[in-house]
């Protein structure tokens, strides 16, 4: 009897490995974020992502979402750099006004929002899939890699993590050691059509990340859009001591208008040829991991962090 009670208990011990790995998959994941706690059923295979920032960092691990929202008219194209890569995925409107319907349609598993873009929505979003709400849009490196972190675990990618994080990490210090090494007090901001400077406010992301490089915005407002309409004659009385313009889709016709101006040519940074140009999509609406990556690159590629006269004026 003794014999044949151990023979069961075996028996029920390798029952009990071998549908292991099953049971353990069934199981909930718990993700938890600042805004509250995730539960999926199995990692997420139909995606639907509402920000730039964060269809990135999906991207970046290696998973297609099979929808996403796309950037309004007055903002140009979505990013570029991104283009290769979200072919064939489904438009859902806008990043500020997402379609709800077309979200329902794609039958998602996850919906992934912005804090910033999408609060507002959240509680329908919840409605139709579970719903991750990340700051993307306003995340310092720190945030952006946390977020990796998140849709890692939701996705079951974490493997993947680690070196794209050390990767941005060593960019970012890389470029801060020449910031801080040559201080310049700037403005950053685009040129809207009807030839309006539009600079990036304090509360942008590029500017928390400027002022870390000691290369201070010397526009210290904030606003919900980050960023706010400058006259020249603003500008003028700031007079930086470089000046970053940055161009939607590579167009520099909005800036031509806005030099015709007499007052442009008496700024300081304009006589020294500290004007850089720099990829609006890079430095004001994506702040994922590669987008970062191509920001510094540009920062240090353009000498705009040494303050080396732009010779291309």
């Amino acid at each position: 009897m003794k014999h044949k009670l151990s023979r069961l208990a075996i028996l029920f011990a390798a029952v009990f490995f071998i549908f292991l790995p099953a049971w353990a998959d069934a199981q909930p994941m718990v993700i938890r974020t600042e805004t509250g706690t995730v539960m999926l059923a199995k990692p997420a295979t139909r995606i639907v992502v509402l920000e730039f920032s964060l269809l990135d960092d999906l991207l970046q691990l290696g998973i297609k979402p099979v929808g996403l929202a796309s950037s309004r008219a007055d903002e140009g194209t979505n990013p570029p750099f991104l283009l290769s890569q979200i072919q064939g995925i489904t438009d859902v409107g806008t990043r500020q006004q997402p379609n709800l319907e077309k979200i329902i349609s794609l039958r998602p598993d996850l919906i992934i929002a912005d804090k910033t873009m999408q609060s507002e929505i959240y509680p329908l979003l919840t409605k139709i899939a579970p719903t991750l709400m990340l700051n993307g849009l306003l995340g310092d490196i720190d945030i952006q890699i946390n977020n990796l972190q998140i849709l890692a675990q939701a996705t079951k990618t974490q493997n993947k993590v680690a070196a794209l994080s050390k990767r941005l990490r060593d960019q970012y210090a890389a470029a801060k050691k020449i910031g801080t090494a040559h201080p310049a007090r700037v403005i950053i901001g685009y040129v809207s059509n009807a030839g309006q400077f539009q600079a990036l406010t304090a509360n942008a992301l590029t500017s928390k990340i400027l002022n870390d490089f000691a290369h201070p915005n010397v526009i210290t407002v904030s606003r919900k859009e980050q960023s706010t309409p400058v006259p020249l004659e603003t500008l003028l009385a700031q007079d930086p001591d470089s000046i970053v313009v940055l161009l939607t889709d590579g167009d520099l016709n909005p800036y031509r208008a806005l030099i015709r101006n007499p007052l442009w040519q008496t700024l300081r940074a304009v006589k020294m040829k500290r004007v850089y140009f720099m990829d609006r999509d890079l430095w004001a609406k994506n702040h994922g991991m590669l987008a970062t990556e191509l920001m510094l690159k540009q920062a240090v590629d353009t000498q705009f962090l040494t303050n080396q006269p732009n010779t291309a004026l």
